[in-house]
């Protein structure tokens, strides 16, 4: 009689304590279970249960000891527990809801041609604001130049952004890219540009082409289309002759001199000689001074285009000792008769065949010309009479090189 007695008290607590809308008491018992706590939260969050009206308690998630859980639902869940106490056992739920993060997404054309528009549609959200000002769902855009627009998607749960790229497409304005001057006999590429589809006059339809033309002057179109129209460009392709590079050398063994590289190149407008000691030249015929060695000479050719460039190359074994100043000219002589430089001669002639000598006075007349090596000039004119005194000049030739120079007559 006082168990009862004390259930009968601990009810009558309960009821006190406790709100009608929170309790469950079940029918032949004196226990009340119920569940309280935040039963609505967002995606990612979590939310504390009590459980009052007993001793014991024995959750759904298997919790056997606590009366406070923390539960991290990823759904809408339902949470019950079962309560014992001296006055027996009840049982209580509680669902809790599961709201979704805003998700901002849209759907829509993002690519049309200028002057056209699209509808853009808003999802993932409750409201939402446009970077055009607008919060409706639903949007109209017509914009004339491509542009990004912005999306936020809100809910309870907070706010999401995206970014719309809006792409505004223009007629194809096509252009045609490649080289249009080929050397003869090698091919080429041509590139179409500005469309999404083309087609070539050569019946191919990929934006570029391989081209090998036969004739001096080719013509290629090409038609471009994309989603807004089409537009047509021609270009003329022309083949160049190709250079073929040669060249020889030659070097006076009679004076010291340079070098001489003379072009034989066919079609070559433009020349670059690399000499092998690190020196070079653009000049057509170079003379180029060498010290004593073995040289690789090399001469590359183009054409009036800068184009189609060819190579030869030659090898050099040189000796300075073939140049070194071998003649000896005297500049002064006095035909007297006293047997001291009575006559003008040239020593070391026999390296300079063939070669030939005027002698004029100051007016051009000639005075005296020979061909021999062991000439000598007694200072006569050409009518066998004595020059009179005074400055005469001389040009001396060879196969290679004509030098001019003077030599004073005194008496």
């Amino acid at each position: 009689m006082r168990g009862r007695s004390f259930c009968l008290l601990k009810i009558i607590f309960v009821l006190l304590l406790i709100p009608f809308s929170l309790m469950k008491i079940k029918a032949g018992t004196g226990c009340v279970a119920g569940i309280t706590g935040n039963n609505t939260i967002c995606a990612g969050d979590s939310t504390t249960l009590t459980a009052f009206g007993g001793i014991n308690y024995s959750w759904s998630t298997g919790n056997t000891i606590d009366s406070i859980i923390v539960v991290k639902p990823t759904i809408t869940t339902t949470y019950s527990v079962i309560i014992t106490d001296t006055c027996g056992t009840d049982t209580s739920s509680i669902t809790v809801f599961v709201n979704p993060l805003p998700n901002a997404n849209f759907s829509g054309i993002t690519s049309f041609c200028n002057g056209s528009s699209s509808v853009l549609t808003a999802s993932g959200g409750i409201s939402y604001l446009w970077s055009t000002g607008e919060t409706a769902a639903t949007i109209i855009i017509s914009p004339s130049l491509s542009t990004t627009y912005t999306l936020i998607a809100m809910n309870n749960c907070g706010s999401d952004t995206t970014s719309i790229p809006v792409t505004v497409l223009s007629p194809p304005v096509v252009v045609i890219s490649g080289n249009t001057f080929l050397c003869k006999g090698n091919p080429g590429v041509l590139t179409a540009s500005g469309g999404s589809v083309y087609s070539w006059n050569t019946g191919a339809t990929t934006s570029s082409i391989a081209i090998s033309p036969s004739t001096n002057t080719t013509s290629f179109f090409v038609i471009a289309l994309n989603q807004c129209g089409s537009d047509t460009a021609d270009t003329t392709v022309i083949l160049v002759p190709k250079t073929v590079s040669s060249f020889s050398y030659a070097y006076d063994t009679c004076v010291y001199s340079c070098i001489q590289f003379n072009d034989q190149s066919q079609n070559a407008f433009y020349w670059q000689w690399q000499f092998g000691d690190g020196d070079t030249s653009m000049r057509e015929n170079p003379c180029h001074f060498y010290l004593s060695g073995q040289y690789t000479i090399m001469l590359i050719t183009l054409n009036s285009f800068q184009m189609c460039p060819d190579t030869s190359k030659a090898s050099l074994k040189y000796f300075a000792a073939d140049t070194s100043l071998s003649l000896i000219i005297p500049n002064v002589f006095t035909p007297n008769g006293d047997g001291q430089n009575d006559a003008f001669k040239i020593s070391g002639l026999n390296r300079c065949s063939p070669f030939s000598l005027k002698i004029v006075d100051r007016w051009g007349g000639l005075m005296f010309e020979t061909t021999d090596y062991g000439f000598v000039w007694d200072g006569r004119t050409a009518a066998g009479v004595p020059a009179h005194e005074g400055v005469y000049f001389y040009v001396f030739s060879n196969n290679n090189s004509t030098y001019k120079g003077f030599v004073s007559l005194l008496k």
